[in-house]
């Protein structure tokens, strides 16, 4: 097992840092090696997020599982994504969440406000959001305020992902909006005009903290997460202060609502081509 390291600076940072200048005879140290990598990282992220916006590339189709044999599940199938900062989230094998494990472990009232008698049941999201892992735990100087003798550092970050559930509350419950709104599906003016405004929509996005949630993100959840699907679990409201009864109907699941990052192959089919 590897901890996931939270505090990646494309996650805080809206612009790239500066490229490192080499001369003979310049002394360098571990800062200069992970401004170079940061550097590159962050014009590809930029790169990748303005010319092709955030959500699936491919796969990660969220499924319903009740098969009596494995326990009720929620599986995220293999696939590539892309984040708001322009990170690639990859699921390489199907990820399995025990459902009725999580369902259980929620506090009561959590699930009770996200009951809708509208939708049938309770309405719960699915995200899925990009970590790095620390790997390779080598001997290195100790650093900060230690002086131990067998400190270690890691040598490696393995780009990772974690997939969440998250509860609706709210009343109509949120879903992402979709990027270049146009009144038409071939208003070219429309369009123009919404890439004109791209970057100062994007600019006033960013704050001190990081990116401002979008109105798909719960309170303090981390707004690069990437909406993937909803679901509604079929149940009906218990008793005050209990969780709603799970009925025994199958969960539904709504997959085409998240943004997707067409690809280029995808849109040439699609148009004719």
């Amino acid at each position: 097992m590897t901890m996931p390291v939270l505090d990646d600076q494309l996650r805080l940072m809206p612009t790239a840092p500066d490229r490192l200048a080499y001369a003979t005879g310049m002394l360098l140290d571990a800062t200069d090696f992970v401004d170079e990598q940061l550097y590159h990282r962050g014009r590809l992220a930029r790169a990748l997020a303005y010319l092709h916006g955030d959500g699936t590339i491919v796969g990660l189709r969220v499924d319903h599982d009740a098969a009596p044999a494995t326990g009720e599940r929620i599986i995220v199938r293999p696939g590539l994504a892309l984040d708001r900062v322009g990170r690639l989230v990859e699921v390489p094998g199907d990820a399995c969440l025990r459902l009725d494990r999580w369902y259980q472990s929620l506090d009561p009232a959590a699930l009770d406000a996200a009951m809708h008698e509208a939708a049938g049941g309770v309405v719960v999201d699915v995200f899925v959001r990009f970590v790095q892992c620390a790997r390779g735990m080598t001997p290195a100087f100790a650093a900060g305020p230690f002086d131990a003798t067998d400190a270690v550092q890691p040598s490696r970050l393995r780009d990772g992902y974690q997939i969440s559930l998250f509860p609706r509350p709210e009343e109509p419950q949120p879903l992402p909006d979709q990027d270049f709104p146009v009144a038409t599906g071939h208003d070219v003016n429309g369009l123009r005009q919404a890439v004109f405004d791209k970057w100062n929509q994007d600019a006033a996005a960013w704050t001190d903290q990081g990116l401002a949630p979008r109105r798909e993100h719960r309170p303090n959840q981390d707004t690069t997460s990437i909406f993937l699907a909803r679901l509604v679990l079929p149940a009906t409201r218990g008793p005050a202060g209990t969780r709603p009864v799970r009925a025994s109907a199958a969960a539904t699941v709504d997959n085409a609502s998240r943004r997707f990052v067409w690809p280029v192959a995808a849109i040439a089919r699609w148009a004719g081509l």
